[in-house]
Formats: structure tokens, C-alpha cells, sequence
């Protein structure tokens, strides 16, 4: 008896592997004409535009392409921090600066597809701030005026200490300014395992929880997101949490800027009032801003490879 393949079908997408696009594709070239009754000769490739590896000399698609990984949107900023805390998207209006010491893992990062991630040993003196050349307008991604997602993966050697994520460099506690989010471990001021997010001020608390720890050296998916009406929404691992004490939506939709410092990871502002309870040792993967959009990480769930910028 004898065997033909008169069909292969590929599927290709956010969620194919480069390596298993090419290996399929070569299989099924194998399979097409390579010339039309005409002897118009065919060159296979990407012919879509919009993708990412789109091929100008192929005239005819041979299903290969893929396209850039963004996950409900495309950034506004974007940090690998593979080795270094480049900003990847947002063509210099955003950039990082290292004060200190910053330890850069090469290691695989938290998801497939990411070589290194950022961590902190917990010293005052050692952080990264992130600032935008472009004041406080539309085109800031460190202005965030209606709707938006902040997302990161995150891993702490333990949960029962207290992490500032990130917050707005020297916040003085009374006037406020930019967005804190603060991870409160077992030894929390605002309880065992729990998020707080702290907008423009001292006295607008958010608190979100599961009441369930964190395991060590575990990386975890973190969004933070806020539509255009005001209401935040916490994601853990594609899980959205509880919102367990403040009042959501915070009053009226407010412009969150950050003052002209920017955004600060790693360090406690001596003024954020927490005691020195805050050890801040902690790791960072993949960090993002994208204003515009509150992702719903519950339908989309968390990612599955590094983000990338169309």
C-alpha cells in the first residue's frame, strides 16, 4: 500500500516557537509547487507586512510568519533587564539609570525566551530610576492619565518581609505624586501577604490579597491595571485577587505623573514613612508599561515568553 500527504496545515502564532515554525515550514516546502503551469517560479516567505519577519522578495506566503509577542497591547515602555536595563520600546523617551551596585542574572529569566533579569539585595543605596524625557503628556509612558497596565514578574527569596516594588523617587509622604506598589509579606504593616497600591498620595490605599504566601525563588507574574473610570485590578499568575480595604475606584480618574526624579525600584525613599521595615530584596523580569488599556489577565492569562514592541 502507499501513503500520500496531500495536505500539511500549520498553525503559526504568538504562542510558535521560531525553531518550530522553521522545522514545519521546511517540511512542508517540501510539498509546494515551484512553479505555476506558466513556469512562474515561486519564492515561499512571509508576504505579510505587519509581521515580523515579512520577506519583500517572496511572492507567495508560505505561512511562515510570526508576529510580535504584546499581550493585549503594544508597550509604552519595556525593560528586559537581560544584562543590562536597556529600555527596549519607546525610542529613548524612556530610560533607566543604575545608581550602585545592580546585580544582572544572564540566567534564564522568568519565562522562556528571556536570557537575564534584574535583583536587588535589599541596600538603600544601590536602585534603578526610570525617567521620561517627554514631561507630563499623552506621550509619556510615566504619565498615566486614564486607563493603563503595569505588569512584571517578580520572585523574593522570601515572603516574609516587606518589598516596595517601585514608587516615585523622593515621594515626601504628604503631596504624593506617581504610583507605589508595595509587597507586604508576613511581617506586613498592612497585614500577611498583601499588595498595596498607593496613588498620588499617602492616604489612597488599595489593598489587595489571597492571604497566601508567596513561595521562595518562585517567579510570579504581577499586573497592576486601572481602566478608564478609575478601577484598579490586581493579577497574580492570571488570578485577579481581592480588594480587600480602600475604596475603588479611588474618587474621580486621576493623571498619575511621577515628579521630574521618575520612578524608583530597589531603594526605600528614607521619607516613605515605612520604619525601615521594608528589606526590599527581591527580583525583577520583564517590566512593563502600557497606557490606553487595563489588560484582563484572567481571559489573556500571564505570558508565556518575553514581550516585544511592533
Amino acid at each position: 500500500f502507499e501513503i500520500k500527504c496531500t495536505k500539511i496545515i500549520v498553525i503559526t502564532g504568538s504562542g510558535v516557537t521560531a525553531s518550530v515554525v522553521a522545522e514545519l515550514t521546511g517540511i512542508r516546502e517540501s510539498y509546494l509547487p515551484q512553479t505555476n503551469q506558466n513556469n512562474y517560479q515561486y519564492i515561499y516567505g512571509c508576504t505579510d507586512e505587519s509581521a515580523s519577519n515579512y520577506d519583500s522578495n517572496a511572492n507567495a506566503n508560505n505561512g511562515s510568519c510570526t508576529y510580535a509577542y504584546t499581550l493585549g497591547a503594544d508597550p509604552d515602555a519595556l525593560f528586559h533587564f537581560d544584562g543590562n536595563s536597556n529600555e527596549s520600546c519607546s525610542s529613548g523617551v524612556v530610560s533607566a539609570t543604575e545608581t550602585g551596585t545592580i546585580t544582572h542574572s544572564s540566567s534564564t529569566g522568568a519565562v522562556t525566551g528571556s536570557t537575564g533579569y534584574v535583583t536587588f539585595a535589599g541596600n538603600v543605596a544601590d536602585y534603578i530610576t526610570i525617567t521620561s524625557g517627554n514631561g507630563d503628556n499623552a506621550a509619556d509612558p510615566l504619565s498615566l492619565d486614564s486607563a493603563f497596565t503595569i505588569d512584571f514578574w517578580f520572585q523574593v527569596p522570601t515572603d516574609a518581609t516587606n518589598q516596595i516594588i517601585f514608587c516615585p523617587d523622593s515621594w515626601n509622604g504628604s503631596t504624593g505624586g506617581g504610583l507605589t506598589l508595595i509587597r507586604f509579606g508576613s511581617a506586613g504593616m498592612m497585614g500577611n501577604h498583601k499588595w498595596d497600591i498607593v496613588q498620588n498620595g499617602p492616604n489612597d490605599h488599595l489593598i489587595f490579597d489571597d492571604n497566601v504566601q508567596i513561595a521562595a525563588n518562585t517567579w510570579y507574574h504581577i499586573a497592576v491595571t486601572r481602566t478608564a473610570a478609575g478601577l484598579y485590578k490586581m493579577f497574580q499568575d492570571g488570578v485577579l485577587l481581592t480588594n480587600s480595604v480602600g475604596t475603588n475606584p479611588l474618587g474621580s480618574i486621576e493623571t498619575i505623573n511621577f515628579p521630574a526624579g521618575g520612578m524608583q525600584m530597589g531603594a526605600e525613599p528614607t521619607v516613605m514613612g515605612m520604619g525601615g521595615a521594608a528589606t526590599n530584596i527581591f527580583s525583577i523580569d520583564e517590566f512593563r508599561i502600557t497606557k490606553g488599556t487595563a489588560i484582563d489577565f484572567a481571559s489573556e492569562g500571564k505570558p508565556t515568553q518575553p514581550y516585544t514592541c511592533s
